[in-house]
């Protein structure tokens, strides 16, 4: 197998090097999305009980940014929950 590798010539060694960083780069990415759906689940689930302990999304919405202290994402939270309050729409 080595031997066919070297029979290659040095194309082989920069294809060799694209292989592995592409692998690592999917493997990092698959691992991240998965990361990230399962954090944006416990996210819901949280905001659902918060959402049912306060009965309204505004003060879901405001306990749970004071416990995460995570702002940046509190427009798209507050519109997700907007959305379930608002009657739905007939076309």
């Amino acid at each position: 197998m080595l031997a066919l590798f070297k029979q290659g010539g040095w194309v082989r060694y920069p294809l060799l090097a694209f292989s592995v960083i592409s692998i690592a780069v999917i493997l990092e990415r698959a691992v991240f999305y998965i990361l990230s759906y399962a954090r944006s689940l416990r996210t819901v689930e949280e905001l659902a009980a918060f959402n049912k302990e306060y009965g309204d999304w505004k003060g879901a919405v405001k306990c749970f940014a004071e416990k995460h202290q995570r702002v940046y994402f509190l427009s798209l939270v507050a519109a997700y929950f907007d959305a379930l309050n608002e009657e739905p729409h007939l076309f």
